[in-house]
């Protein structure tokens, strides 16, 4: 199967994104926009869904990027052809790390920030690139985890549109994530 025809607005996301300036795990987000294409090819791979789980979170960390990529992977849950169990899976995994780490950090000072502040610079080499990890404080990395939540939580409709489904796997994810968020939703009314 060749690749379905992208979406405009998925297109325009994943065009309009500086992928080379956010970092994942191990290193820079380049590699994401390619794991979205073999997604959209639908050849029934699990490879890009596994890879992007990788790289989105690990050890219970969001980073940099993980925002930019929640808002695709909510996009691409309504692109008809696309594992809804992988992708729920893959949010999921997300929010709960969002939620563990955001329990445990304190709200930074600066009540406001901006999904792009802090771009890394230009690629130069892996040495300067792990130079960059010292400059990165708890705000910023709170703002990380936050901004992941909340894309999630605003996609509360859709994702609960999937606990009606027919396949077992995505009705359970669904319902393990609405189940997530309705405790953080509890949680923020709580904090307020």
């Amino acid at each position: 199967m060749g690749e379905k025809a992208i979406s405009s607005r998925l297109e325009k996301m994943l065009s309009n994104t500086p992928w080379s300036r956010l970092t994942t795990c191990y290193g820079r987000a380049t590699v994401f926009p390619e794991y979205v294409h073999e997604i959209l090819k639908n050849e029934g791979d699990e490879n890009p869904y596994k890879e992007i789980l990788n790289i989105i979170e690990h050890q219970d960390t969001l980073y940099q990027a993980t925002p930019a990529m929640v808002k695709i992977l909510i996009e691409l849950l309504k692109e008809p052809g696309t594992d809804k169990s992988w992708l729920l899976a893959i949010l999921y995994s997300v929010f709960r790390a969002a939620e563990f780490q955001l329990e445990f950090r304190k709200p930074p000072s600066k009540k406001k920030a901006k999904l792009w502040d802090d771009l890394w610079p230009e690629f130069e080499s892996e040495e300067t690139d792990e130079e960059l990890w010292g400059n990165f404080t708890g705000e910023k990395i709170y703002f990380w985890h936050k901004f992941s939540a909340n894309f999630i939580v605003e996609a509360y409709d859709l994702i609960k549109s999937f606990k009606k489904a027919e396949n077992k796997e995505v009705k359970e994810y669904a319902e393990k994530l609405i189940t997530l968020i309705d405790r953080y939703k509890h949680t923020q009314e709580n904090i307020k």
